[in-house]
């Protein structure tokens, strides 16, 4: 904790964004946090984005990503799925009201109806996809989700545990304006942190939320405070949510939760973010499918007073396929700057120490004169690297 409270001082009072990520075993923090900053802003944002981490929690490093037999729901084969009506795998040690809550989240989000079971009735909720593709959403993602969420809830200590993840990076952003964005199980987290903060303790730009299981009724009636409502320390709350996702069940969470006592409401937002659109990949619960998107990026650049048409050093669809198979090549943009200007939150100095040195590099090379650094010279130079 001692390397995040030096990051928070070298950033004096600058707006931060903290993160809190969903379910599933994730890569190590920064790596996370940097894939998420690619997906928001295009670039590393460095001291002003924080993650509240909390994977290593429910997946110890030796079953994270790239143990043996260790794989996240996105990762994992439908042909390994559990059948219909089987017990989940769960933690050990959990009381029998764990699988039963478990059971039912399930049967709750499944999309997949069994040949042998009895018709739904006209109130449960079907994905509006092909068998093809709801089969692998149901068995091998929302089994990793209704896993990790029984844990959550019925491991004894661990909400407390990762909790405290968020409240300590709550803690190390004080006297910051924080902009904080919950994906998945996170805004449960969020909810509940939030929903215990005395108003005025932190100043909180914004709580946004996306892909959030907040409005399955199953869930709402285990979160704290109930019944939901927005919690005094929230001013403003924007919600994502992509048709097909199977974990924002509920689409809309502003007819499930009061307003707070402030009157602040929910504003629901319906997206198709690139996770959804395309067969490879497919993936409408994927984090940086929703951060990637230009509506949640505005309402993220804004509440950080950030210029949303600022120049990105990475495009925008290439930053979200990061997230996607790490072995896939794909085409990338890159910006080669005019001299004489910065890159995205470069400082003046250092534009003038990089320029310096191009031009010391041409000179020595004889291409040409020291102040006759141009935009050819920077275009040669990077294809040379490539």
């Amino acid at each position: 904790m001692a390397s995040r409270s030096k990051r928070s001082t070298a950033a004096g009072g600058a707006p931060v964004v903290i993160y809190v990520h969903g379910i599933g075993a994730h890569p190590p923090r920064e790596a996370l946090r940097m894939q998420w900053d690619l997906a928001l802003f295009g670039r590393d944002l460095g001291e002003r984005s924080r993650m509240a981490y909390w994977s290593d929690l429910l997946h110890p490093p030796a079953a994270g990503p790239g143990a043996k037999g260790a794989k996240g729901p996105k990762s994992a084969k439908p042909g390994r799925a559990a059948t219909a009506g089987a017990p989940i795998a769960l933690a050990t040690g959990l009381p029998g009201a764990a699988q039963d809550f478990a059971q039912r989240l399930l049967e709750r989000l499944d999309p997949t109806p069994a040949a042998a079971t009895p018709a739904r009735g006209p109130g449960k909720k079907v994905l509006p996809l092909p068998a093809w593709a709801r089969r692998p959403i149901s068995r091998v993602f929302l089994q990793a989700f209704v896993a990790d969420t029984a844990a959550y809830f019925y491991t004894p200590g661990m909400r407390a545990r990762i909790q405290r993840r968020l409240r300590d990076e709550l803690d190390a952003a004080r006297g910051r304006s924080v902009t904080l964005v919950a994906h998945s199980q996170g805004s449960i987290v969020a909810y509940e942190v939030l929903a215990a903060l005395a108003p005025g303790s932190v100043d909180l730009r914004a709580l946004v939320t996306l892909g959030s299981p907040l409005g399955i009724q199953e869930l709402q009636d285990l979160i704290e405070p109930r019944p939901p409502a927005v919690p005094a320390a929230v001013l403003r709350w924007s919600n994502f949510a992509d048709p097909l996702d199977p974990v924002a069940l509920d689409k809309g969470l502003g007819d499930d939760f009061a307003p707070s006592p402030a009157g602040t409401r929910i504003r629901d937002e319906r997206i198709v973010h690139d996770g959804t659109r395309r067969l490879w990949g497919f993936d409408p619960h994927s984090a940086v499918g929703y951060l990637a998107h230009p509506a949640l990026r505005r309402t993220v650049h804004d509440a950080m007073r950030m210029d949303s048409m600022a120049r990105f050093v990475l495009a925008r669809d290439v930053a979200e396929r990061l997230g996607a198979a790490p072995q896939a090549r794909h085409p990338v943009l890159i910006e080669v700057l005019e001299p004489g200007y910065g890159a995205l939150g470069e400082p003046p100095e250092q534009t003038r120490r990089v320029e310096d040195a191009e031009r010391a590099a041409l000179a020595g090379r004889g291409a040409a004169a020291p102040a006759g650094l141009r935009l050819e010279h920077r275009i040669q130079a990077a294809a040379a690297q490539l």
